[in-house]
């Protein structure tokens, strides 16, 4: 199931409009309708703060096979220490289209984020950078 369908079943089940999306995300109208379109995939912070505003499993969100609903019984596990070095990341690690404009407003908000969520976002970034890393590769 694609982002766009996982996103119009969760604001269906939820009984939320566009409007009330917008509104809980502070996403703009436009950007949230080409989501729920298919034309494009929101960004790591979005798709928390959709999550989030759906009160739906980010895993589940981003395609995974888990249950749509958060299960707030599940024992957190800190990361073991050498996990510490992979969740490090500089702004020189970015995308070359993210300005340090966009990174200096973002990084204090993700640092901010309940410690669960805050490491699934910074992983989440990380594996971006990786994957962008090794599609330059094969190019």
């Amino acid at each position: 199931m694609s982002f766009s369908e996982r996103l119009k079943q969760a604001m269906e089940y939820r009984n939320f409009r566009q409007v009330d999306l917008v509104k809980k995300t502070g996403i703009d109208k436009g950007t949230i309708s080409n989501y729920l379109s298919g034309k494009y995939k929101p960004k790591s912070m979005n798709t928390y703060l959709i999550a989030e505003a759906l009160n739906v499993d980010l895993q589940w969100l981003l395609g995974y096979d888990v249950p749509m609903e958060i299960n707030q019984f599940v024992e957190y596990t800190p990361p073991k220490d050498e996990d510490d070095d992979f969740l490090k990341i500089e702004f020189s690690d970015l995308d070359p289209n993210i300005t340090k404009e966009a990174w200096d407003d973002y990084y204090p908000k993700i640092m901010e984020m309940p410690e669960q969520t805050r490491i699934d976002v910074l992983k989440m970034i990380k594996l971006s950078i990786v994957m962008s890393d090794v599609q330059k590769k094969f190019k």
